[in-house]
């Protein structure tokens, strides 16, 4: 019966300060359940789904626990990636799987805006779209690593999109099309394997 009044005890204080937060701050308790894509209770405790949620979306199959613990098993958190793209609703699942996994994630949605960041932050790793909806722009994508690299941001850069037509551009910058590539590169790039 004791242990019983302790677990009760627990889980009103937790209850509570779940609420506080909730109330008190309210941008940082939408900011936590932003990273969190669905929630699973289990015998074993909470599942997150991050990672397998991006690849179900895109890729339509469920990855193996084993394939996403090799894109995970490494990264420091706390790097800072910038993401471009000018619809960031198309990647929403990727950004949100980066930033469960300890990573800081700045979106920007023009290659003005991403200029503006990189000038001001120093960033591990860019990623960019290549489309833009603007029709005098079609491709800006492709104009940023130049400007980025003008600005003197050396930071590695890939390109995620809908459709890849080719793995590189003609500069050489990676083009992925699947969220498991796109990680495997973010992590190689991150744990310094590549």
């Amino acid at each position: 019966m004791e242990g019983v009044l302790i677990t009760g005890i627990v889980f009103g204080s937790l209850l509570v300060m779940f609420l506080v937060v909730a109330f008190r701050y309210p941008e940082t308790f939408e900011r936590l359940l932003g990273r969190i894509t669905s929630l699973e209770l289990t015998k074993s405790g909470i599942k997150i789904g991050l990672i397998a949620d991006a690849v179900k979306e895109k890729e339509n199959r469920d990855p193996a626990r084993a394939e996403l613990r090799s894109f995970t098993r490494n990264i420091p958190a706390g790097r800072h990636i910038l993401w471009v793209d000018d619809v960031l609703a198309n990647s929403r699942a990727e950004i949100q799987a980066l930033r469960g996994l300890g990573l800081i994630v700045d979106t920007a949605t023009t290659n003005a805006e991403a200029l503006s960041y990189a000038k001001s932050e120093s960033y591990d790793l860019v990623v960019s779209d290549i489309g833009r909806s603007a029709p005098e722009q079609p491709k800006a994508g492709l104009q940023l690593p130049a400007a980025l690299r003008a600005a003197g941001v050396v930071s590695p850069l890939a390109f995620y999109v809908g459709n890849a037509e080719n793995s590189t551009t003609d500069n050489g910058e990676p083009v992925f099309d699947a969220p498991t590539a796109l990680f495997g590169w973010i992590s190689k790039k991150l744990t310094g394997g590549g």
